[in-house]
């Protein structure tokens, strides 16, 4: 992924299968190829653009003008 590469960010509602721990198993909801938020704070809003946080990067959030 790119640096500085933003996403809109979008709630969608899955059914959740096993918690295996680490890992949530998703019957349903989801294509495979999504990008998810596993831990989300509640400033999160839906229609939101965010960055997508690159391992050893600052997360950081675009605040809409």
């Amino acid at each position: 992924m790119q640096k500085n590469t933003y996403r809109l960010l979008r709630f969608q509602p899955i059914t959740r299968g096993r918690d295996l721990g680490t890992n949530l198993e998703v019957l349903d909801g989801l294509q495979g190829q999504e990008q998810v938020v596993t831990n989300p704070n509640d400033r999160l809003k839906d229609g939101q653009q965010v960055r997508i946080k690159v391992q050893g990067q600052a997360s950081a959030t675009k605040q809409k003008v």
